[in-house]
């Protein structure tokens, strides 16, 4: 077998991707090897057909050559092996494994999986009733498909010529256009949710740290009023100002009220109220007693702001 240790560790990668995603259903089928050119091709063809692979059948696959061989290397777990011609137009420059393949008999909900595993999904098409994917990783490459290469029909290579591959929406048949868009939509929506969700828990998971930061914040706070001319003031102002800088690195700034503010329930907790001297001072605020904060950007409060607040008659 040519660059087995390649192709060992090609597979291995190759089922690790397959788990992270969460792809179900699928099983390993075939590896394919990608020649630079025809005379290339030849080559291999005569090393594949010598090492422990068996010639199977050969198609014309948009201008090139592809055969398959019956993989007798049951330590590989692969059915098949894919010797490949380059493309009229390719310009490669060297010969390699590209890609291993896997075979499913639900595509869609294969499809589905794989855009939701956080992998790139690249040229999902259907030729002929052959549907198939790739996702694209930094390691490995994994083509998915409905039908194993060792399915395709001998016919193939006596005159049936597929088109070269085209655009996503080109090369869909309508019916399965639609149904491509349904899914790319119920995918991003469930990737919006997701991200949400995953986002507030992150914060929620957080706000206990930060109700006990903003409370050592207080203790500081009150430190400072109350010794001004300590000593120890300056290095309480510094590890003061550290822990605010701390909270707005992650998101958490203060709910900024001020004496004379209108009060308002749902930004502020009234902890007692007082007579207001004129009706103007109705419902103000006299005293700020403790600060409020929030995390912006959810938009979730960590502790509303203790006021006084003044009323006016009755």
């Amino acid at each position: 077998m040519i660059d087995k240790n390649i192709l060992v560790q090609m597979i291995e990668d190759s089922k690790k991707v397959i788990g992270d995603c969460g792809v179900s259903g699928v099983k390993l089928d075939s590896a394919n090897f990608q020649t630079k050119s025809k005379e290339d091709f030849e080559k291999f063809a005569e090393k594949f057909e010598n090492a422990d692979s068996k010639f199977l059948l050969e198609v014309d696959h948009a201008g090139r050559r592809i055969q398959v061989y019956d993989c007798l290397d049951e330590s590989l777990g692969l059915d098949y092996i894919e010797l490949t011609e380059p493309k009229p137009s390719s310009k490669l420059v060297k010969n390699e494994w590209e890609y291993v393949t896997y075979v499913t008999q639900n595509f869609d909900v294969c499809l589905k999986e794989a855009l939701s595993g956080g992998y790139k999904v690249k040229k999902i098409r259907e030729i002929d009733g052959t549907k198939y994917f790739y996702v694209l990783t930094p390691k490995v490459t994994i083509q998915i498909r409905n039908k194993s290469v060792g399915q395709i029909e001998q016919t193939e290579s006596e005159s049936a010529v597929i088109e070269p591959e085209q655009t996503i929406e080109k090369s869909l048949e309508p019916d399965y256009k639609e149904k491509y868009a349904r899914l790319m939509a119920d995918f991003e929506n469930y990737r919006r949710i997701q991200e949400q969700q995953n986002g507030m828990a992150a914060v929620n998971s957080k706000v206990g740290l930060f109700a006990d930061l903003v409370g050592v914040l207080d203790d500081f706070d009150r430190a400072i009023v109350s010794h001004p001319d300590d000593a120890a003031t300056d290095g309480f102002k510094a590890i003061y100002d550290k822990l605010v800088g701390v909270l707005k690195e992650n998101g958490v700034e203060e709910m900024v009220v001020n004496t004379g503010d209108q009060f308002s329930a749902s930004n502020m907790e009234a902890v007692t109220t007082v007579p207001a001297p004129d009706a103007k001072q109705d419902n103000t605020v006299q005293e700020v007693l403790q600060k409020g904060y929030l995390h912006v950007e959810s938009g979730k409060v960590i502790r509303l702001p203790k006021v006084i607040v003044a009323k006016f008659g009755g």
